[in-house]
């Protein structure tokens, strides 16, 4: 992510990612994936990949977090996927979802997650 951020290197930042994502599968432990997934999918994945794709990436990496119980890491990724939601997505469908990630996020107590889906979602409603 640095390689990408810091030194402007996208491609280098790219096959960093890909190595870093390719690793999971080889561990077994895989209890920090959900928190590098969704840092790539909020750092790198956006200047290269179809926002589409990155939102699906950031969707999977919530229900590893869910699964490993990194609730920290599943809704800052669920954040990264609404975010990325509105790359031509119905806002009819983006105001409910919405609404469930932001319940969820408050019955979680993610206060900080809980209050960025809260701002966005504010946004939609006020295009509604």
């Amino acid at each position: 992510m640095l390689v990408t951020c810091v030194f402007g290197d996208v491609e280098g930042g790219q096959s960093l990612a890909k190595a870093a994502i390719g690793m999971f599968d080889v561990l077994s432990d895989r209890s920090t994936e959900c928190e590098a997934k969704t840092l790539i999918c909020a750092l790198v994945w956006h200047w290269t990949t179809p926002l589409r794709t990155v939102q699906q990436d950031a969707l999977d990496a919530y229900r590893i977090g869910t699964t490993t119980g990194d609730v920290k890491s599943a809704f800052w990724a669920i954040f990264q996927h609404l975010r990325y939601s509105f790359a031509g997505a119905n806002l009819q469908k983006l105001d409910g979802d919405y609404g469930i990630y932001s319940k969820l996020a408050k019955d979680f107590r993610q206060n900080t997650q809980h209050s960025l889906i809260l701002m966005q979602w504010q946004m939609i409603q006020n295009l509604l």
